[in-house]
């Protein structure tokens, strides 16, 4: 339901109240063990830090989905990944990239980890 939320939010161009919706929805996917949740809402987030111009953080938390994705394929995550990806590349650069790289090496829940961090 936050996920839901986060996406209309963004679509209605509301990124802080889209973030929060996503800060969420990843609290109660970790809570229950929903990997697909955690997925989606750390994208969510790699998204809303990129509207908000942190970029090293959209690349790490972007990074860690890519390579989670990469270690066990997530269900119908392709076409939903290219969207988020298109809106969070047409706000970043370098920084993005750099970012993009370290993440790779994060695991799932580090990413989750760091982007927790980054709501306080």
């Amino acid at each position: 339901m936050h996920l839901d939320l986060a996406i209309k939010l963004f679509d209605l161009a509301r990124p802080a109240e889209a973030a929060r919706s996503a800060y969420e929805s990843l609290e109660v996917a970790r809570r229950i063990g929903d990997r697909i949740g955690i997925v989606y809402a750390v994208a969510l987030l790699a998204r809303a830090a990129a509207e908000r111009g942190d970029e090293e953080l959209a690349g790490r938390l972007w990074g860690a989905v890519d390579a989670e994705f990469e270690r066990v394929p997530v269900v119908a995550w392709e076409a939903d990944r290219d969207e988020i990806e298109q809106h969070i590349l047409a706000r970043t650069g370098a920084g993005f990239e750099a970012g993009r790289a370290e993440g790779g090496r994060l695991s799932l829940e580090d990413a989750a980890e760091l982007a927790l961090a980054a709501e306080d």
